[in-house]
């Protein structure tokens, strides 16, 4: 999980991914204004010179004084009540950047990160590339804005290889697979990476599409990343043109994840993307079961 080249989870975030949404249970780390919303973002930090790192630029669209409040951490070790710290205050207009609490600690390189937000106030968290202390480019990230109820399917993609990466000596990229469990008892994570050699449908399907299963357990209220994730990696080379890969995600506990992949740095190829995972769809979460609980504010 500590790979030098990319520990990618809580204090970023970007365009808003909006995952299936419930009411159960009050956030342990209290109560946000009701003019406020929670957002989670995924956060990471990798090694050093070059240093990859994240933070959250905000600016306030309103017309009245907005105050950004961090609430709740959860990283490998757990879950890290946030309510006692210094709210963000931003000025009609005025824009900042959020530093506090969204570098993870260099020993839980992943992380994510719940604030609450008002409404008005526009958030673009981002993994940010520093060399030498300037600034070397930024990819913005997904955050979420509720969590993905028990026993619901998500998906996270779909990411591609290049000619250079399939050529020799071309290195295919990794893939990583962060889970943030947000239930009260361990979950367990069915994770399933898909592979299909044609995404272009012009006739009759000829693709050959392949699956890798496999079941992940991750603790209460913490979060896990899964570096190097198995896929095939002929099928996406066989169809380097068209080809397409994306992970299907499910918990029996309420969850967030996202994927990743590390790139080989070679001329003309991003090292880094992300991949938030969504239901691409409101579906009925039971309110009966203690196991569904879901957090909110």
């Amino acid at each position: 999980m500590r790979d030098p080249l990319f520990r990618f989870l809580a204090p970023i975030a970007v365009a808003a991914a909006v995952l299936s949404a419930s009411a159960a249970t009050a956030d342990p780390s209290g109560a946000a204004d009701p003019k406020s919303q929670t957002v989670y973002v995924p956060g990471a930090l990798a090694g050093s010179d070059p240093q990859i790192w994240t933070l959250i630029w905000a600016l306030n669209n309103g017309s009245e004084s907005a105050l950004v409040r961090p609430l709740t951490k959860w990283d490998p070790a757990g879950e890290h009540d946030l309510s006692l710290a210094d709210p963000l205050a931003i000025a009609p207009g005025g824009t900042a950047y959020l530093i506090s609490d969204t570098v993870p600690d260099p020993q839980q390189a992943v992380q994510f990160l719940a604030l609450s937000v008002p409404a008005g106030v526009v958030i673009r968290p981002m993994l940010q590339r520093s060399i030498a202390g300037n600034s070397a480019g930024a990819l913005t990230l997904p955050f979420f804005t509720s969590l993905v109820p028990a026993n619901t399917r998500s998906v996270a993609g779909n990411f591609r290889s290049s000619y250079v990466e399939c050529t020799p000596p071309g290195t295919p990229r990794r893939l990583n697979v962060t889970l943030f469990n947000a239930g009260d008892v361990e979950a367990t994570f069915h994770v399933a990476v898909a592979t299909r050699t044609n995404g272009i449908r012009v006739g009759p399907p000829e693709d050959r599409e392949t699956r890798t299963d496999f079941d992940y357990v991750v603790p209460p209220r913490t979060v896990q990343q899964i570096n190097a994730v198995p896929y095939d990696v002929g099928a996406l080379c066989e169809g380097w043109l068209w080809g397409m890969g994306w992970v299907e995600i499910t918990a029996d506990q309420p969850y967030l994840a996202y994927a990743s992949t590390v790139r080989q740095d070679g001329p003309g190829i991003l090292p880094y993307e992300v991949f938030p995972a969504l239901t691409g769809h409101e579906l009925p979460v039971p309110v009966d079961d203690a196991s569904q609980r879901v957090l909110t504010p």
